[in-house]
């Protein structure tokens, strides 16, 4: 069952709570709100007109449209027997070179780092290989025009992660693995994964939705992380759609998409981060700042 809030009560409680939060920093539009320092990664939702790439490991490169996971707040949910794999590569076609190349360049800024995200409804270090060639391409013919290195990153769960795969990513320029600890319930794996990730990698980042159903096992992540090392928490909002409608409840408030509220959980966990000192950041991943990065950042995708 859902209560449908105003947006004027839903964003006045989330600036309410903001307020409640003395070393709160934000954006220089006010649509990012945060603690500590910024991920490099987090470019890609507020510096939308530079040189910013979401590549999608999907059908496109010939690999499958599907994820192996299933996790019950996703409004891209799909039942799945189990945790599904395959070994597929993908590749770039000529066309998908000669396009990704004239738009890195024509949309480079010397001022500002530029950013390749490697995405998609799946978890892309399934596919590493495949990173790992587009992640050469982008090396061999963009940087040498641009003077300056790329900042890959990519998303993952976790729960695949080999360390062969890991030190072959980092070898090849991967600088940022930011991992969905949500989309495997927390799990022993997944931490296990975060751990090798920060033997071998430069910035490890955690994005996972602030679900009120998830609440303790986000309040037990953050002395975890902390211990680990991460660098980055970033606390998404959850969307509502008909794939994901009939498996949640709660407040709901309308963006542009129908958002679950989260009852203020963004900023109690960023005052629990605060009072137990621990030393990685935490970013309000909204559902306005998302919406914010809907243009040339999303708009780019492959």
């Amino acid at each position: 069952m859902y209560a449908l809030l105003k947006i004027q009560e839903a964003y006045s409680n989330i600036f309410s709570r903001q307020s409640s939060i003395k070393e709160l920093q934000y954006t220089d539009d006010g649509i990012g709100a945060y603690i500590g320092t910024l991920a490099p990664s987090s470019s890609h939702y507020f510096n939308t007109d530079t040189f910013i790439k979401h590549i999608t490991l999907d059908s496109i490169l010939g690999l499958p449209d599907e994820c192996p996971m299933s996790c019950s707040y996703c409004p891209n949910y799909k039942e799945h027997v189990d945790n599904t794999i395959n070994d597929s590569k993908g590749s770039l076609s000529m066309d998908d070179r000669r396009y990704l190349k004239n738009d890195a360049l024509n949309n480079y800024n010397p001022n500002q780092l530029p950013l390749i995200l490697f995405g998609g409804a799946t978890d892309p270090l399934l596919y590493h290989d495949t990173i790992i060639d587009i992640m050469n391409f982008y090396t061999e013919s963009v940087e040498p025009h641009i003077d300056q290195e790329i900042w890959f990153h990519s998303y993952t769960t976790g729960v695949f992660l080999e360390e062969s795969a890991l030190k072959a990513l980092a070898d090849n320029g991967l600088k940022e693995i930011i991992f969905h600890l949500g989309a495997s319930g927390f799990s022993d794996k997944a931490y296990d994964s975060i751990k090798m990730a920060r033997k071998h990698i430069e910035v490890v980042t955690i994005e996972t939705p602030s679900w009120v159903h998830h609440k303790q096992k986000l309040f037990d992540m953050l002395p975890i992380i902390n211990d680990i090392g991460v660098d980055h928490l970033n606390l998404t909002s959850i969307d509502i759609n008909n794939n994901n409608k009939n498996r949640l409840s709660g407040n709901v408030y309308k963006v542009y998409n129908m958002v679950l509220d989260d009852d203020g959980l963004v900023y109690d966990i960023m005052q629990e981060v605060i009072d137990k000192n621990y030393k990685y950041s935490v970013l309000d991943l909204n559902n306005f700042v998302v919406m914010n990065s809907q243009g040339e950042a999303r708009s780019c995708t492959l």
